[in-house]
């Protein structure tokens, strides 16, 4: 069912994974009008593959038709032009590389070339808004949007900056439930933010714990599924997220806590120097299209 809520037009910048997760699912949940841009040609050609990829497992999940793929088709659109992609926007939503400066730069651009009422949000794990709110200047009308991986954790971390306005918040808050993912809010500024940082300290150890050979990393993940009853472990997480992003993220915490113990390990650089950063290069931990974890017997193994 196609419902237009209050806000109608999205544009996202950035077509990565999770970029194209949001545009599907504000197309598909609320009948947003979304436009999704990228610098590169070449990223916006696998955002189009990706959307047809989610499109195929949602229809084999039965929870589309043909009918509303073709109509969550339409709703999408593709562009590297990114004054053409902001035209009309009344929610912009960052989804680029976890990088404070390419975020500020970018802040700086997006609003210069927004409509002048629209919000801008960042979809950053980690960053808080408040340290890109600063090169614009609508800091009432800026705030953190994170989400999840939308096919298995339908809800979005909502953060405000130091100036963000009730309205702005209530705002976001009303197209999260228009497109049926839980809001978690959170009151005041946390690196982070809500479940994001419980993930972290979780992840961490299962960093360690596997960097320093205490427990190899398909035991870890069988563990966890076991434990939580969901279908696929830290590993194959990190691998979905990135481990380019992940390492990046867990720097910042480091640099912010300054507590070695919360230094990503040196194993984990390695990996990513060889080029090895997970679903998007094809290996990770585990290998890409056909990872071991979603076959019926891994976690009995």
């Amino acid at each position: 069912m196609f419902v237009t809520g209050k806000l109608r037009k999205i544009s996202i910048v950035g077509s990565g994974v999770m970029g194209i997760q949001i545009a599907v699912r504000a197309a598909w949940k609320a009948g947003n009008r979304v436009s999704l841009t990228d610098i590169s040609e070449k990223a916006i050609a696998a955002s189009k593959v990706r959307e047809e990829q989610i499109l195929s497992v949602m229809a084999d999940k039965g929870l589309v038709t043909e009918y509303e793929k073709a109509k969550v088709r339409e709703l999408i659109t593709f562009t590297p032009d990114l004054d053409r992609s902001l035209k009309g926007a009344e929610l912009v939503i960052e989804a680029i590389i976890e990088d404070l400066r390419a975020k500020r730069e970018l802040f700086k651009k997006l609003d210069a070339v927004a409509p002048s009422d629209a919000i801008l949000a960042t979809n950053s794990s980690t960053i808080p808004v408040s340290r890109v709110e600063d090169v614009t200047t609508r800091r009432e009308k800026i705030l953190n949007i994170h989400f999840y991986d939308l096919e298995r954790m339908p809800m979005v971390d909502l953060m405000g900056g130091t100036k963000t306005s009730k309205e702005t918040m209530m705002t976001a808050e009303k197209w999260a439930r228009d497109i049926d993912c839980i809001p978690i809010k959170v009151n005041k500024e946390l690196l982070g933010f809500c479940m994001n940082r419980i993930w972290h300290s979780a992840r961490i150890e299962a960093l360690n714990m596997w960097a320093n050979d205490y427990v190899d990393f398909e035991t870890i993940d069988r563990a966890w599924m076991v434990f939580t009853g969901m279908s696929i472990g830290p590993f194959g997480m990190m691998d979905n997220i990135g481990l380019d992003t992940v390492y990046n993220v867990h720097m910042m915490y480091y640099n912010e806590a300054n507590d070695i113990s919360k230094k990503p390990p040196d194993k984990l650089k390695e990996m990513i120097d060889r080029g090895d950063l997970g679903v998007k290069t094809g290996k990770g931990f585990y290998s890409y299209p056909d990872p071991v974890y979603v076959k019926h017997d891994f976690v009995k193994r």
